[in-house]
C-alpha cells in the first residue's frame, strides 16, 4: 500500500509540474535553484500525505472505540484490547508520520525527474 501511495502521489505531483512547466522554465532562466523550485511541490506532497492518512486514522479511531466499548476490551473471547488513550495517540502519530514520509518520497521522486526534463 505504501508503494501504491508513493506512485499515486508521484503521478499527482508530476501532473502539477507539467501544468506549471512554463513557470518553472521562467524560474530557471532568472536563476532559481532546483531546491527553490522543488520546495512548493514537496509541501504539496506532504499535504497530500497528511490528507491521505487522516481517513485511515479516523476509521481506525472510530472502529477501535466501538470494539473496545461494545466488547469490554475482549474481541472474539481471545484478543484483549489495550486501553484506547495511550495506544491510539501513538498509533495515530505513527500513521500521520508515515503519511508525511510517503508524501515526501513520492513528491521528491516526481519533482526530481520532472525538473530535469523541464527547460
Amino acid at each position: 500500500l505504501v508503494l501504491i501511495s508513493i506512485f499515486i502521489i508521484a503521478n499527482t505531483i508530476k501532473l502539477t509540474v507539467h501544468a506549471r512547466r512554463k513557470e518553472i522554465s521562467i524560474m530557471k532562466y532568472i536563476g532559481a535553484t532546483n531546491g527553490f523550485i522543488r520546495a512548493p511541490f514537496i509541501v504539496e506532497g506532504i499535504i497530500i500525505g497528511i490528507i491521505g492518512s487522516l481517513v485511515p486514522i479516523g476509521a481506525m479511531f472510530l472502529s477501535y472505540y466501538y470494539l473496545y466499548d461494545n466488547f469490554n476490551g475482549v474481541v472474539l473471547g481471545v484478543f484483549k484490547l489495550l486501553p484506547p488513550y495511550p495506544f491510539l495517540i501513538y498509533l495515530n502519530a505513527a500513521l500521520l508520520l508515515i503519511g508525511v514520509l510517503v508524501g515526501i518520497v513520492g513528491s521528491w521522486i516526481s519533482v526530481t525527474r520532472s525538473i530535469r526534463r523541464t527547460r
